[in-house]
């Protein structure tokens, strides 16, 4: 999770991730620039739920208070709790390790040094199973040109890479097509007709 405004609202002290992280997990939970702010007294980073568990806070503002060891205990204690530039709702860097004390178990949190927290990028952790959501992002095609109504046909020229193209009759919308031409049953003088392009991953030009 990035950029993130995140907000607790338990009145008894919210826990905002409880992971469950695999061992051949990496990086585990990543919240990056994020800021928390609620209605509960206090909150904390997160509770162990595995052994394997890996959680990471970096760059986090807070308008709340946090639980004086930021970390609770879930049952387990966990590969990882760490934590990178944490700044209080009054501006002061509050990133420290931390000793989890519950009954007869105790374990200590980390802090991230800044070439640590620096490998916590999209790129290291979103693709490392070779996925990049990023492609479903990508820039709009250009949208058809020689866009030409005769009779009832509209036609344009082919886009490259088009997956289809959508029509639009006076800014609303009117069908698709995979086609460069469309047979249309209101071809009124006064309507506007525009087609616009989708790329494979959906995204539609102006």
């Amino acid at each position: 999770m990035v950029h993130s405004q995140i907000n607790t609202g338990n009145d008894g002290g919210s826990v905002i991730t409880a992971s469950r992280t695999s061992e051949s997990d990496k990086y585990g939970y990543v919240i990056k620039d994020c800021t928390v702010n609620g209605d509960d007294t206090k909150f904390s980073f997160g509770r162990s739920q595995a052994t394997t568990t890996k959680t990471v806070w970096i760059n986090t503002k807070l308008k709340m208070d946090i639980i004086d060891s930021h970390w609770g205990y879930g049952g387990q204690i966990p590969t990882l709790y760490a934590e990178y530039n944490t700044i209080d709702k009054n501006g002061n860097m509050i990133a420290e390790s931390k000793t989890i004390t519950s009954g007869n178990v105790s374990f200590t949190s980390s802090v991230l040094t800044a070439s640590e927290a620096a490998k916590y990028t999209y790129e290291n952790i979103i693709t490392i199973d070779s996925w990049n959501p990023k492609e479903y992002m990508e820039t709009p095609l250009a949208a058809p040109t020689n866009v030409n109504l005769s009779g009832n046909t509209l036609t344009w020229d082919a886009v490259s890479g088009a997956a289809g193209y959508l029509i639009f009759m006076n800014g609303n919308y009117a069908g698709q097509t995979t086609d460069t031409t469309v047979t249309l049953t209101n071809t009124d003088e006064s309507n506007i007709y525009t087609v616009k392009t989708v790329s494979q991953y959906g995204t539609v030009s102006e």
